[in-house]
């Protein structure tokens, strides 16, 4: 079984894609037969974000939550107020809280009750590399999905069992429409 951890999915696939549709099952099928083979079964597809009703986010999330097996983790957006080093003005911006730590807590978990034998996180954030080392003391695999290995820290590729470029798949999951195209599309 595979799950499937995503986080920074969004903003590389957006760099890639340039606006195209995905289809996300056809994804998540693609990326389980990849990792586990012809007879692997998807455990869950697990995407973690910040959250805020600002975000713009909320519709492609309930878009995934929609889907079987697809659990969407929202965690809060705060904002830090900051001053300017150069003119001293003052600087808001929003700042993601317990994203990373759900993430490794959730994958540690899952990984020390059986809930699979093999994760693929969508992420390249050398943040992980923690949860990486965890998973593989439980005697579980993680390989590391990006988009043609950009914004891929070497220290989680290292780490990793192995690595899956999302554009080798690309044919197989994006529709070749355009977001916004259809409305009724999660993303």
């Amino acid at each position: 079984t595979c799950a499937l951890p995503i986080y920074n999915f969004y903003r590389s696939m957006e760099m890639y894609l340039d606006g195209m549709e995905v289809d996300y099952d056809e994804l998540a099928k693609w990326v389980v037969h990849k990792a586990g083979g012809s007879d692997a079964q998807l455990s869950g597809a697990y995407y973690y974000t910040g959250y805020s009703e600002n975000s713009g986010l909320g519709r492609f999330l309930k878009g995934l939550e929609l889907r079987m097996g697809f659990f969407v983790r929202r965690e809060p957006v705060v904002e830090r107020v900051s001053q300017c080093s150069h003119c001293g003005e003052e600087l808001v911006h929003q700042v993601e809280k317990r994203v990373d730590t759900r993430l490794v807590a959730e994958m540690v978990q899952y990984a020390a009750v059986d809930g699979y034998d093999r994760a693929v996180v969508f992420s390249g954030d050398e943040d992980l590399v923690p949860a990486l080392d965890a998973v593989a003391a439980l005697g579980k695999q993680v390989l590391v999905a990006s988009w043609g290995g950009n914004a891929l820290s070497s220290a989680l590729r290292v780490r990793s069992f192995g690595l899956l470029d999302l554009t080798e798949g690309a044919d197989e999951f994006v529709t070749g429409r355009r977001r916004g195209d259809d409305e009724s599309s999660c993303g």
